[in-house]
């Protein structure tokens, strides 16, 4: 029997399709989402990794708290710009402890000066959706997503003006 890894191991770093099935395989697993957050430490694996999180939360599946907490914990380390849009693009389906908030904010902080245009906008993004679930980072948040609605690219200032009229999903 396959396992995730040896499935990713045949994954040629694009095919959405192929890591549907790969998702579809191990999904209902009662192991999957701890396996998918192993591999997102591993370089090789993070961008199918992450994808598969995103994709689960997507679905419309929750996390547990511990979960959650390894996600954020790992923030750190990932490398490659796909892996941190991923995990960018959960953070509206995360609620965050106020230490979470603060770890991500680290995270956001770094991405923001990122040379992907997708990455920064998602990590400004990120600004407004911690500000909104930690009121202590309203103020920081403001004060990036209006520097970059003056200075970013026109692509990452049409993804914040989407972004500020969202609600953020619970998760």
């Amino acid at each position: 029997m396959k396992t995730i890894k040896n499935q990713l191991d045949d994954w040629d770093g694009k095919s959405a399709d192929f890591l549907k099935r790969v998702y579809a395989e191990f999904a209902e697993t009662g192991t999957f989402l701890d396996e998918v957050l192993r591999l997102s430490r591993e370089s090789r694996f993070q961008n199918a990794a992450t994808w598969l999180l995103k994709h689960h939360l997507d679905e419309g599946n929750s996390i547990t708290a511990t979960q959650r907490s390894t996600i954020i914990r790992e923030l750190k380390s990932l490398q490659e710009w796909e892996a941190k849009l991923h995990v960018l693009q959960c953070l509206p389906r995360l609620s965050l402890t106020r230490r979470e908030a603060d770890q991500t904010v680290r995270f956001l902080r770094v991405c923001v000066d990122d040379a992907n245009k997708f990455v920064r906008a998602w990590a400004y993004g990120g600004f407004h959706i911690v500000a909104l679930q930690h009121p202590n980072f309203r103020d920081e948040s403001e004060q990036r997503l209006a520097w970059a609605i003056e200075n970013e690219a026109p692509s990452v200032r049409a993804r914040l003006r989407q972004v500020l009229h969202q609600k953020p999903k619970s998760g």
